[in-house]
Parts: C-alpha cells; sequence; structure tokens
C-alpha cells in the first residue's frame, strides 16, 4: 500500500486493508531539498504515518525570499500480509 500527498509540512497515513496485518513499513520524500521527519507504525499498528518538512536554502534568491517555493512531498508505504 502507498499514499502521497503534498503540503508544508506533509503528513500522510496508509492504513493495511481489512483481512491484512502490517509487517513494516517505511517512507520517503524524493527530494534532497525535503528531509523525513516521523516514518513509523501508527498508534493502533494496523498502517503507517511519515511525515516531511523542507529545508531552508541558504541561498537568497532576489524576490524569492531564500525559501521553497514549492509543497512538500512525501510518500508513506505499508508492507501488508494477508491473516489467512
Amino acid at each position: 500500500m502507498t499514499t502521497t500527498r503534498e503540503g508544508q509540512p506533509a503528513e500522510v497515513t496508509v492504513a493495511c486493508p481489512a483481512g491484512y496485518h502490517l509487517t513494516g513499513g517505511g517512507g520517503g520524500t524524493g527530494s534532497q531539498d525535503v528531509y523525513l521527519w516521523k516514518s513509523r507504525p501508527t498508534d493502533d499498528g494496523k498502517g503507517w504515518v511519515a511525515a516531511s518538512l523542507g529545508v531552508v536554502s541558504n541561498e537568497i534568491s532576489p524576490g524569492a525570499g531564500g525559501g521553497m517555493s514549492a509543497p512538500f512531498k512525501v510518500t508513506a508505504y505499508a508492507l501488508c500480509e494477508s491473516d489467512s
């Protein structure tokens, strides 16, 4: 199972479908300018939660303020196994 979300910051949760249980998971951002600050099982143990935040650039661009303008992106992965 995979879910992707954009936001500032971005957080996403993915759950195993009925009849399956969680065996692992992870998260990713797909960008060197955004870091993953949360990647763990959900509190109920039935899915995975991942969250990302952007890194503020040290370079000053005219009119840009040196920060990121695009939304941050995060993807959560849940590894699920059939109960039967």
